[in-house]
């Protein structure tokens, strides 16, 4: 989802370069109107660093990168998601050589875009553009998840199971699983599960998978304000004991009532 005012002010970071002359050779000046030179990819390069919003400082932004090579400043969306602040991308190689555009989509079927013309606003007809991408730096930024420590195996039951970069369906998706594929459950975020995916941290939905039942772990010490209350066990990362013949959650049980659960030193210590 994009950040409307950061949209704004991205489009106004590179509006600044309007009317400079074509160059590759000079486009990284930083002069208006004629006095100044762009290329396509330099407006988005030059607007990004003028915001401070660059994660790839040094790196230079070229249509290459972001549609051949990857880039992790933008995420390829469906054209048809196109919203003003998104860049349309194009390719057409000639005579075996490499040659791509990219513009900057300002709605109304409108585009900015360094051309051997000028650099100025052209209709989106003005050629058949072919992808679009999405500048992450101008994406609304994910709340900090709160996740609850759960340690689990699970199983994908799912054709295609997405991997996201945080707890809910509009969040970006880095990655998919397969339909029977396990995974190791580090912890729940509301119905999430979070995982460890190519080394990070990343979430599923709990709707998707199944939990492995695990072999309990006995004679898990209760202790209530320092005294043993019981013994427990523990499956699937949580802690139960019997109640009248019933298997009940410790935590649960005791946080409805009001009472600090805490896991230390291999115990449940509950201060009533």
């Amino acid at each position: 989802m994009l950040d409307k005012n950061k949209v704004e002010k991205f489009i106004s970071a590179a509006m600044f370069y309007d009317g400079n002359r074509y160059s590759q050779r000079w486009r990284m000046t930083e002069k208006q109107g004629k006095a100044g030179y762009s290329d396509c990819s330099s407006l988005i390069e030059k607007a990004l660093n003028k915001l401070n919003w660059n994660t790839r400082k040094g790196v230079a932004v070229t249509t290459h990168r972001m549609g051949v090579e990857g880039d992790r400043r933008f995420r390829e969306i469906p054209f048809k998601s196109l919203e003003r602040g998104d860049l349309v991308w194009y390719r057409n190689d000639k005579n075996g050589k490499y040659f791509g555009h990219v513009g900057i989509y300002l709605g109304n079927n409108k585009v900015f875009e360094a051309i051997y013309a000028g650099i100025g606003t052209y209709p989106i007809s003005r050629i058949k553009w072919q992808r679009a991408f999405r500048v992450v730096a101008l994406e609304v930024a994910d709340k900090k998840v709160e996740v609850t420590p759960f340690s689990a195996k699970g199983k994908v039951k799912a054709k295609l199971l997405n991997v996201r970069e945080s707890n809910h369906t509009n969040s970006l998706r880095i990655g998919q699983l397969n339909l029977g594929q396990e995974i190791n459950i580090t912890g729940k975020a509301d119905s999430w599960f979070e995982i460890n995916y190519n080394g990070r941290k990343a979430y599923v939905s709990g709707a998707y998978v199944d939990l492995i039942p695990s072999k309990a772990i006995e004679n898990i010490p209760i202790l209530i304000n320092g005294k043993e209350f019981k013994k427990g066990y523990i499956i699937n990362g949580v802690t139960y004991t019997h109640v009248n013949g019933k298997a009940v959650p410790v935590r649960r049980i005791f946080e409805s009532i009001g009472a600090d659960v805490a896991w230390q030193d291999n115990k449940v210590k509950i201060s009533m």
